[in-house]
């Protein structure tokens, strides 16, 4: 997920992902100056509806699953 470097947006990643039951295995975020990039690395697929719930913030600029 590439986003505009804001404070507050680790909990919706947290909160999107244990509303529909899954656990984060690994997450890494990097970031430069206002930009930042998160990955997250879940136990089982992410449901559209988690995804489609990250996505549409609108400080999220790209969201991508990879299977």
């Amino acid at each position: 997920m590439d986003t505009e470097k804001r404070p507050h947006v680790f909990p919706l990643f947290t909160s999107a992902v244990a509303g529909v039951g899954l656990n984060i295995e690994n997450m890494v975020n990097s970031s430069r100056g206002a930009m930042a990039c998160t990955v997250l690395d879940t136990h089982s697929p992410m449901p559209k509806e988690a995804v489609e719930a990250i996505a549409a913030r609108p400080d999220m600029l790209k969201v991508r699953v990879i299977k």
